[in-house]
């Protein structure tokens, strides 16, 4: 959203050109930025030009003495000269003050009076050293702080800012314009307030909603004729309003977005899950719905960030944030079914695991045709050593035959004493088990199911001689598709070979050294490594987390404190659903401390 932020900030930003015109205009460019509270506060800088006949007429004016307006060249030599040019710059900036610039008073603008004569030349132009012939462009730039009451107000955005800059130097010269025009603004606002209800003739708005303001970009070119002010344009300003509030329209965005993409991954993980196991690593989430996730949550916050993006159509076209409150569920809505269908649709065309072809490999005979040979992986077979033969004849490695169980060519219990039949908690098929398995890690031939499920938000010691059961275990949460963080002693990519673990797995090694992305400080409990914990399980659901060197965490940071890290740790998880897993050789650790330390645990899995 920040990215997409910046970008249309750059896009919007780029000035709007204005039509062509006679030279004889006014430009009045304004930049303001400023906060709602109780009231609004703020600063800004003005940009008056003028050119052709309004700067002439406008020169005259400071010249002459007509009526009661003073006559400012003092001297009446037709020059301009510093000390006249500060004291109708003054006499300007002070019939300023007090007057309105979009619904906000100014206040203290630059004060020329104690400027240095190089300052003041460099805020102005065509007017200080001037003749009274001169053709020249005139310009003066005005700095200035204004305040307003944060209530509910109609502003007049064209009109304004010539009653205000034209009208006071009327009351200094008697300066009337009549010409060209030109409005530019850019008002940045942060707070709750908003502008709404455009209603423009020839102006043009261009707006950037961010959740903590507005910026707003206006122009206006029209004729003013003599005695009459600008074409009447008009926006409401609001403190508060329900339909074009940026801070609850982004809250509203966020949740949509969030939605859409969740939408997308829950059905494509249902999807995954349909396929057999053999076929899950291959099958991949569809492009087209992907693609059509993004769209819907890039036009959403298009939407939110460019309200007035239609005003091509139509100048007062805007986009409120209310909108969204319709906008949002419709396009879940349109998420939901689009990823169904696709879905669905393409659930059909997933391979049925019982109608697998198998292409059994031709096996050149060598010369040595009267050794036997397994008819399972073709290897000769030394027949005292290595022979095991079915009922039906079939000839195999011992090896081979332990890992099938059952006789690839008749279908026999190769081990009935060793194998026992198991129905499947999900669907319900009989699949064969040798009875050694981990009943956490054993799972369905059929459908993959894992028979035994590790419990969100509970804790697991396991008591082994290595941490093999514990590694099982959180692959099985893995495989399930719940996220797993594995903090361990030993290196990142030795875990993840010996144990199969993809890249799905987050791997930390808790050493001493925590220059590397993947390490964690084992001797910063509190610090390093709960804030690792804790990050990890707060921004996952039902995550799954595995300790690994429990004796290191003692031996590194004694009794007390690795306690106390394995009891925030239970805690957190509990809160937050998770499971932890610690494998530990309790004949490592003395035996007072581990039986205080498996206290703290949920479930005791000892297998020695």
């Amino acid at each position: 959203m920040l990215v997409l932020f910046l970008c249309m900030a750059l896009i919007v930003s780029v000035p709007m050109g204005t039509s062509a015109h006679d030279g004889n205009v006014m430009i009045i460019e304004s930049k303001m930025s400023f906060t709602v509270l109780d009231t609004m506060e703020g600063d800004g800088k003005v940009q008056l030009t003028f050119e052709g006949v309004p700067a002439i007429e406008l020169r005259q004016s400071i010249f002459e003495s007509r009526g009661y307006y003073t006559n400012f060249d003092t001297n009446d030599n037709q020059y301009l000269e510093v000390s006249e040019a500060r004291a109708f710059l003054v006499a300007f900036t002070d019939a300023l003050a007090g007057r309105q610039h979009w619904g906000m008073t100014i206040n203290s603008p630059t004060d020329f009076e104690n400027m240095t004569d190089y300052e003041l030349r460099h805020a102005t132009s065509g007017i200080v050293d001037t003749r009274y012939s001169s053709t020249d462009v005139m310009s003066i730039s005005i700095r200035f702080n204004c305040i307003g009451e944060s209530v509910t107000k109609l502003m007049r955005p064209s009109e304004v800012p010539l009653e205000t800059f034209a009208g006071a130097l009327n009351t200094v010269t008697g300066f009337t314009f009549d010409g060209t025009l030109i409005v530019k603004d850019r008002v940045m606002m942060f707070g709750m307030s908003s502008f709404t209800s455009p209603d423009l003739v020839a102006g043009k708005i261009s707006e950037l909603r961010t959740p903590i303001g507005t910026i707003i970009w206006y122009t206006f070119e029209g004729e003013v004729l003599p005695g009459e002010s600008a074409v009447q344009e008009t926006m409401t300003y609001e403190p508060f309003s329900i339909y074009e509030n940026s801070q609850i329209s982004f809250i509203v965005l966020l949740f949509g977005c969030i939605l859409i993409l969740r939408i997308s991954a829950k059905r494509f993980s249902k999807y995954l899950m349909q396929h057999p196991k053999r076929f899950r690593g291959s099958a991949k989430q569809l492009p087209i719905v992907r693609w059509f996730t993004w769209a819907l949550v890039g036009i959403l916050s298009l939407f939110y960030v460019l309200p007035f993006m239609f005003s091509f159509a139509s100048r007062g076209t805007m986009i409120y944030g209310s909108y969204m409150y319709f906008l949002v569920p419709g396009f879940i809505f349109a998420s939901y079914v689009f990823s169904k269908t696709l879905y669905d649709r393409a659930t059909l065309e997933i391979p049925d695991d019982l109608v697998i072809p198998v292409k059994q490999a031709v096996v050149k005979q060598d010369d040595d045709s009267h050794m036997l040979r397994c008819q399972m992986c073709m290897r000769p077979i030394d027949a005292e050593k290595e022979l095991y033969e079915c009922i039906c004849g079939h000839q195999m490695h011992m090896d081979c035959a332990e890992k099938a169980q059952a006789c690839p060519q008749c279908g026999e219990v190769l081990f009935p004493e060793h194998t026992r039949s198991i129905q499947c908690k999900a669907c319900d098929e009989t699949f064969l088990s040798t009875g050694e398995e981990d009943p956490y890690t054993l799972q369905c031939t059929r459908c993959g199911a894992f028979q035994e499920e590790v419990k969100g938000g509970r804790s697991y010691i396991i008591v082994d001689i290595d941490s093999r059961r514990g590694y099982s275990m959180i692959r099985a949460m893995g495989l399930s598709g719940r996220p797993a963080l594995i903090m361990t002693n030993e290196f990142p990519g030795k875990v993840r070979e010996q144990h199969d673990l993809g890249d799905d797995f987050d791997v930390k090694c808790m050493c001493d050294s925590t220059t590397d992305i993947d390490s964690v400080n084992i001797h910063d409990l509190d610090g390093d490594a709960m804030e690792t914990v804790s990050t990890f399980l707060m921004t996952t659901k039902r995550s799954g987390l595995l300790i690994e060197g429990l004796e290191v965490i003692l031996s590194e940071n004694g009794f007390e404190a690795a306690l106390a890290f394995v009891k925030r740790v239970n805690d957190l998880s509990a809160i937050h659903g998770a499971s932890v897993i610690v494998p530990v050789n309790k004949e490592r650790i003395p035996e007072d401390e581990y039986k205080i330390i498996s206290d703290e645990f949920d479930e005791v899995h000892d297998y020695l």
